[in-house]
């Protein structure tokens, strides 16, 4: 699924596109589909330890995070599924971004990323046990330019207000 990102480069912001589900550099063709299907997102707390999320953390390299613009996401539970909306608009998920190369094709790259996830929120920890880590208008530029440490930090701080509903998951808007 091709998802539109804001992510730094050497100079400016910029909206760029990207596959969701993150893909290490230089992974073969087929081992970049079960990748990718594997790595939707990572815990906060996984970041520095995780086999695949640990280089690109240990980078600290500020162009291998990105913003995922959202208005919520859905969370599937035993009960249905249920829409978490964001209030307080325009609102940003945090995520971490690779550059696939198929090395099958070395002219075929891809912007790949994953979303980072934290422990729930009050409003939805009954829901389930992580959610998308929601980066505060305020500290933006700081997940997307800062140092490991002060990109961690940005993690740290919750949202204002999520709307929970019940929804189908077939086109509801949220």
């Amino acid at each position: 699924m091709w998802v539109r990102l804001i992510k730094r480069s050497a100079i400016e912001v910029t909206g760029v596109r990207a596959v969701w589900g993150l893909v290490q550099e230089q992974t073969g063709q087929d081992a970049a589909r079960d990748c990718a299907l594997r790595n939707l997102s990572f815990r906060a707390s996984q970041l520095a330890r995780h086999p695949v999320a640990r280089p690109l953390w240990q980078q600290a390299s500020p162009s291998m995070r990105c913003l995922v613009p959202a208005s919520g996401w859905v969370v599937p539970t035993p009960q249905g599924m249920y829409a978490v909306r964001i209030e307080g608009q325009p609102a940003t998920l945090a995520g971490i971004v690779s550059r696939y190369h198929d090395a099958s094709t070395p002219a075929r790259t891809a912007l790949t990323f994953a979303l980072v996830t934290v422990d729930p929120e009050k409003p939805i920890r009954h829901l389930c046990s992580e959610m998308p880590a929601v980066i505060r208008p305020g500290m933006r530029e700081t997940w997307l330019g800062g140092d490991a440490h002060k990109a961690a930090e940005c993690l740290a701080k919750p949202w204002r207000t999520f709307v929970v509903q019940p929804c189908t998951g077939r086109g509801d808007r949220l």
